[in-house]
């Protein structure tokens, strides 16, 4: 549950908690990958990319997703603002 609250944070924000500003500054690409797509990069701790490649091909929508692991134990986030749904592996 807190997962997807923080989902729904990074999706549509909350000005009491960070300005509309703020909160696109930190969802923005500010650094290339430097490599593959030059639309993909970097913004404060998330992976913002252009699209995703599944089975039937390259789907272009914007994702913004963070994820990590330890031995036995891994968490993704995925946000999609164009569809304006998120979640969380």
């Amino acid at each position: 549950a807190d997962l997807a609250s923080y989902g729904a944070f990074v999706l549509a924000g909350d000005e009491s908690v960070l300005s509309a500003d703020l909160h696109a500054a930190w969802t923005r690409r500010s650094v290339g990958l430097g490599y593959g797509n030059p639309e993909d990069g970097y913004a404060a701790g998330w992976l913002v990319s252009s699209g995703v490649h599944l089975e039937d091909g390259w789907v272009s929508t914007p994702i913004i997703q963070h994820g990590g692991d330890i031995p036995g134990y891994a968490a993704d986030l995925w946000v999609l603002p164009e569809q304006g749904i998120g979640f969380a592996l």
